[in-house]
């Protein structure tokens, strides 16, 4: 399976700004699961990974400069 996912997206002022100011800001995103009872844990692992997929800016990271 290729891939179509750019290696790098364009950099627009305000994701400058919000990296500049992670120093000072959270933003993370957090999750906590409660599950009760069982579930399949390579299931939940591609769910993830697809979601990651499907929504490629979840999985960047901000680099400064070229």
């Amino acid at each position: 399976m290729t891939s179509s996912i750019p290696k790098r997206f364009r950099c627009v002022m305000f994701d400058q700004t919000l990296y500049t100011m992670s120093s000072i800001l959270d933003l993370q995103i957090g999750m906590v699961v409660t599950i009760d009872g069982r579930f399949n844990e390579k299931r939940l692992e591609r769910a993830v990974r697809l979601s990651l997929d499907a929504e490629s800016h979840l999985g960047c990271r901000f680099i400064p400069g070229w």
